[in-house]
């Protein structure tokens, strides 16, 4: 499969992953049974959730469950919804070799190429950036996203969930 095709079909996953993210519906068939305990408890109302193979950690409200897919050999997708409402909040990271993200890299995610209030922000100690996107459907989410040790991090949230997004920046750790 060619360089291009290979980009192609990442972005398109993506693509089909923030639409289901966006609307509410269950994400690669995965439901959230109501009860399932996710995460070890730290405190405060709050879980853990840690990659020993993608080398990050968070903390999550305790009324959220997420799910976890493998999108392609080297990307992985984890989502975390609150089964008390609509709040959700999406990880994705996968192999990465560039140093930084050329224009090109952020329409393949945002084809709509919407993007702004782009600012440079710190991710764990890792330089980062931090923007809001719109997708062709007008829906606004807040994205940070990071590279470190090989990998693309990308965070996205609603824009209207902007307080989840920042506790979840708040208790990031990179292992």
């Amino acid at each position: 499969m060619s360089k291009s095709l290979l980009i192609l079909a990442v972005a398109a996953a993506g693509s089909i992953a923030v639409v289901f993210f966006v609307i509410g519906l269950p994400l690669f068939g995965v439901e959230f049974p109501k009860g399932q305990v996710s995460g070890s408890s730290v405190s405060d109302g709050f879980y853990e959730f840690r990659s020993t193979r993608q080398l990050f950690s968070i903390r999550y409200p305790d009324t959220f469950e997420y799910a976890r897919s493998r999108d392609s050999a080297t990307s992985f997708s984890f989502v975390f919804q609150d089964t008390a409402g609509p709040r959700a909040f999406q990880i994705y990271v996968r192999n990465y070799d560039l140093s930084d993200i050329p224009e090109s890299e952020f329409l393949l995610d945002v084809p709509s190429g919407v993007r702004f209030d782009e600012q440079p922000v710190v991710l764990d100690g890792v330089p980062a950036v931090q923007f809001i996107s719109r997708t062709s459907d007008g829906v606004e989410l807040i994205e940070m996203w990071a590279i470190t040790r090989g990998r693309l991090y990308e965070i996205t949230a609603l824009r209207e969930h902007k307080d989840l997004f920042d506790s979840v920046i708040a208790g990031w750790k990179f292992l």
